[in-house]
C-alpha cells in the first residue's frame, strides 16, 4: 500500500544535483557517437531529444518510487524492492515481532532480484564506453599532434 510523500520538498535538493549530473554525464561520449552519424546536422535534435526523454523518465520513476514508498524508501531505491511478492506469498510473523514472506510465486521472486540487481547490471555493461572515452582522452594528452595517426596505429 502506498505510503504517500509531499509532492515537492526542496530543502534535500542539493542531494539530488550530483545524481543528475552523474545521470546525464554521457556528454564525454558526445564526439565519439556523433562521429559516427551520418546526419551531422540532427547531432542536436537528437541529443535534445534524448535529454527530454531522459529527464521525463528519471523524473517519472522518482515521483512514482517517491510518493510509494514515503519516507520508508531506501538511498538506493532498488532496494525496497527486495521483499516485492506482488501480492502472492504467506505473511510469517515470529514471536519477536519480526516478518518474512513464505510461498512467493517464482516469478515475482524473478522481478524482485532483476530488479534490485539491475543498477549493478546497467553499470557494469556501460564499463567498456567509460574506458574507451577514458583511453581517447589520455592518448589525446599523451599524443596532442598525432592522436588521429596513433589511433590508426
Amino acid at each position: 500500500k502506498p505510503v504517500g510523500s509531499p509532492l515537492v520538498d526542496l530543502s534535500h535538493i542539493h542531494e539530488m544535483i550530483p545524481v543528475v549530473v552523474f545521470a546525464v554525464i554521457f556528454h564525454q561520449a558526445v564526439p565519439g557517437l556523433a562521429n559516427e552519424m551520418k546526419q551531422k546536422s540532427q547531432v542536436g535534435t537528437i541529443f535534445g531529444y534524448t535529454l527530454l526523454l531522459c529527464a521525463f523518465v528519471y523524473s517519472f520513476i522518482g515521483l512514482i518510487v517517491g510518493w510509494y514508498f514515503g519516507d520508508t524508501i531506501y538511498e538506493s531505491s532498488n532496494l525496497n524492492w527486495g521483499e516485492y511478492h506482488a501480492g502472492t506469498g504467506n505473511l510469517l510473523v515470529n514471536d519477536s515481532g519480526g516478518h518474512e514472506w513464505i510461498n512467493i510465486a517464482w516469478w515475482a521472486r524473478l522481478i524482485s532480484f532483476f530488479v534490485v540487481l539491475f543498477p549493478a547490471i546497467d553499470v557494469i555493461s556501460v564499463f567498456p564506453l567509460f574506458a574507451l572515452v577514458l583511453g581517447n582522452s589520455l592518448m589525446g594528452m599523451v599524443y596532442p599532434d598525432t592522436i588521429q595517426e596513433m589511433q590508426r596505429n
